[in-house]
C-alpha cells in the first residue's frame, strides 16, 4: 500500500505545482512560474506521470515565449505535444495545439498559427471545453486580423467574446476587448471587406473612438483582476490614431471606457461593426450608472 500512497501523492504534489505555475504565469509573475513548472516537470518524471509532465513541458513553453526564448519554446511545445499524444490526452494535445499556434504567430508565421488553431478547434468543440474555445477562437481572430481579412476576424472574436463572457473568464474578456480595440482602429466602413452603411456616421474618427473606449475598458478590466497590464506600445496605436480628437477629447473618452461595466464594454464590443449603427448615442452603462440603477 506504501509505494501506492507515494505514487498518488507525487501525481497530485505535480498536479498542484502544475496548477501554481500556470497561475503564476497568467498574472505576469514569470520567475515563480518557472520554479513551480520545474518543480512540477520533476515530480512528474519522477512518478512517471506523463500527464502531468506534458503540462509542465507546455507551461515551460508558454515561459519562455513570453522571455523570448522563441527557438526553446517551439522545442519544449514539440515535447508537449509528443507526450500528450503518446498517452492519447485530446484535451491536452488541444491545449498544446493552442500554445504553438500562438508561439507561431509571434515569429509570424500566420499559416502555421492557423494550422494549429484549426486542428484545435473541432477538438475542443467535441470535449466542450468552452474557455479554451474561446482562445482558440480568439487566436483564429487575431491570425486572420494580422492577414488583414477582417471580416474573418470579427466573427471568430465575436464568438470567442461570447463565451468568455459566459464562462466568466475575465482575462478572456479583457483581451477580447484589446482584440476588438485593434480590430475597430483598422476597419474601415467603405472597404469591399466592411461594406458600411448609410445610418452609420463610419468615420475614422468613429472607428478611433470605439478603438480608445475598448481598449480603455480592457485596462480596467485587466487592473480589476489583478492582470498585468498590456506593453505601452499595444494600445500606442489607438491613442495616436485618436490625436486628432485633441487631448481633453482622449482623456474623456478614456475614463468613459474605464468606467463601462464589463457587459456594457461587449455589448459595445459587439456592436462595434461598421455596418452597424454608431452605439454611441445609446452608450451602454457605466460601473456609476450601473450602481446607481
Amino acid at each position: 500500500l506504501f509505494p501506492y500512497t507515494t505514487l498518488f501523492r507525487s501525481i497530485w504534489a505535480a498536479t498542484a505545482q502544475n496548477v501554481l505555475a500556470e497561475t503564476a504565469l497568467q498574472t505576469g509573475q514569470l520567475a515563480e512560474s518557472a520554479q513551480w513548472a520545474a518543480k512540477a516537470l520533476a515530480t512528474a518524471r519522477e512518478a512517471g506521470n506523463a500527464w502531468n509532465e506534458g503540462y509542465a513541458l507546455g507551461t515551460q513553453a508558454a515561459l519562455a515565449a513570453a522571455e523570448g526564448r522563441l527557438r526553446q519554446a517551439q522545442q519544449l511545445g514539440e515535447a508537449a505535444l509528443e507526450v500528450m499524444r503518446g498517452i492519447d490526452q485530446r484535451w491536452g494535445v488541444a491545449r498544446t495545439l493552442l500554445g504553438l499556434g500562438a508561439l507561431a504567430r509571434l515569429r509570424r508565421d500566420p499559416g502555421g498559427a492557423m494550422d494549429c488553431f484549426q486542428a484545435a478547434l473541432p477538438i475542443l468543440r467535441e470535449i466542450d471545453s468552452r474557455p479554451d474555445i474561446a482562445r482558440c477562437l480568439a487566436g483564429i481572430g487575431r491570425v486572420a486580423l494580422d492577414q488583414g481579412q477582417l471580416t474573418l476576424a470579427r466573427t471568430h472574436l465575436a464568438e470567442s467574446l461570447r463565451l468568455s463572457q459566459l464562462t466568466g473568464s475575465r482575462i478572456g474578456v479583457a483581451r477580447g476587448l484589446e482584440s476588438f480595440a485593434a480590430l475597430c482602429s483598422r476597419e474601415d466602413p467603405g472597404s469591399r471587406d466592411n461594406p458600411g452603411s448609410q445610418d452609420n456616421p463610419g468615420s475614422r474618427e468613429e472607428r478611433a473612438r470605439l478603438a480608445i473606449l475598448l481598449s480603455a475598458a480592457a485596462t480596467a478590466l485587466r487592473e480589476a483582476a489583478g492582470l498585468p497590464p498590456l506593453p505601452p506600445g499595444r494600445t500606442q496605436p489607438y491613442l495616436d490614431a485618436a490625436r486628432d480628437l485633441g487631448e481633453e477629447a482622449l482623456t474623456e473618452l478614456w475614463e468613459q471606457g474605464r468606467s463601462l461595466t464589463p457587459d456594457a464594454a461587449v455589448t459595445l464590443a459587439l456592436r462595434s461593426g461598421p455596418d452597424l449603427p454608431w452605439p454611441g448615442a445609446g452608450m451602454p452603462p457605466t460601473r456609476a450608472t450601473a450602481a446607481a440603477g
